[in-house]
């Protein structure tokens, strides 16, 4: 995908935790990481918020997966293309 925001929010379910609560760690890096054409190199900055609409928002060639809180925007997830060399 190559736009700069997607107006539909990705949203970690609570069946999908991993602690009670916060997202699954795998889980939530896969949902950053599918906007990335081939392999990604996915970090969370926190842990994922269940239940909670998350903006996805692109900068400089990154996904990142951010939601509102108190007036400001907290990235829960980043995403790049990531190399498969080995």
């Amino acid at each position: 995908m190559a736009c700069s925001d997607l107006t539909v929010p990705v949203i970690i379910d609570r069946r999908f935790h991993g602690p009670l609560a916060s997202g699954n760690g795998g889980y939530s890096c896969a949902m950053a990481g599918r906007f990335i054409a081939g392999p990604a190199a996915v970090r969370l900055h926190i842990p994922p918020p269940l239940d909670t609409p998350l903006g996805v928002r692109w900068k400089n060639g990154e996904v990142m997966l951010v939601y509102r809180a108190g007036g400001d925007e907290i990235t829960v997830a980043s995403a790049r293309p990531a190399s498969l060399d080995l």
